[in-house]
């Protein structure tokens, strides 16, 4: 997951989210953005995460990218899990409950919560994949500054590159925390938006360029 906690809001939603993982017995790798450039990047922070469970613990063979803000539904999580070996990718949840600030307080202190509003959602940034799939496609675009559309762009990669993915209709738990001021900064997001189209509009060999086009994932800060 990326550890984006410069706030006490993403700290305590980060606490929230790996007791989660934690009581259900993941190994939770947190990664940060190590290239400074002014804005956070997800897509840089994933690699850094997928980099430590490269390395450290090379028994793991399905990883799960998800942000530090989702709680996920467990039974949509382990069928995708079980069903991992036989498709590129699996995206659990297509729908989103967006929780209020008193929602989340009520999970910062183990309390469950019904204030939420649901949503189906365009992002697909909750992610299962096998380690050699997330290698084949070169991780996820280090291209794409801060957050948005870098989800969309790297579920069309696999999609370009390798077909078989797989999209369950399973609902996350979303947490709240005030906006990120990266999203408001037009001129970068457009740019984000140019990418996305690109890996849109690409072939599968056009699809490989632009995904190496940054580096190698594996070997990005060594």
């Amino acid at each position: 997951m990326p550890s984006f906690g410069i706030c006490k809001y993403r700290a305590e939603n980060e606490e929230i989210v790996r007791r989660w993982y934690a009581e259900r017995g993941f190994r939770v790798f947190a990664g940060a953005d190590e290239a400074t450039t002014g804005f956070f990047s997800r897509a840089r922070a994933i690699n850094h995460a997928a980099r430590q469970a490269y390395t450290t613990a090379p028994h793991l063979h399905t990883y799960i990218l998800a942000d530090n803000d989702l709680i996920p539904s467990a039974p949509h999580l382990l069928t995708a899990l079980e069903q991992s070996a036989y498709y590129s990718c699996i995206t659990p949840h297509i729908t989103t409950l967006h929780t209020s600030h008193a929602g989340r307080m009520q999970l910062l202190h183990n309390r469950s919560t019904l204030l939420y509003r649901p949503r189906e959602s365009g992002s697909r940034s909750y992610v299962v994949i096998r380690r050699d799939v997330f290698d084949r496609v070169n991780g996820m675009d280090e291209k794409f500054e801060g957050w948005g559309p870098e989800d969309k762009a790297f579920l069309l990669n696999i999609h370009k590159q390798l077909g078989g993915a797989l999209e369950l209709d399973g609902a996350r738990l979303h947490l709240w925390h005030p906006g990120d001021r990266s999203k408001a900064n037009r001129p970068q997001l457009m740019r984000n938006r140019a990418r996305c189209n690109a890996y849109l509009e690409a072939d599968a060999a056009t699809a490989n360029v632009l995904s190496k086009e940054y580096g190698d994932w594996l070997r990005r800060d060594q």
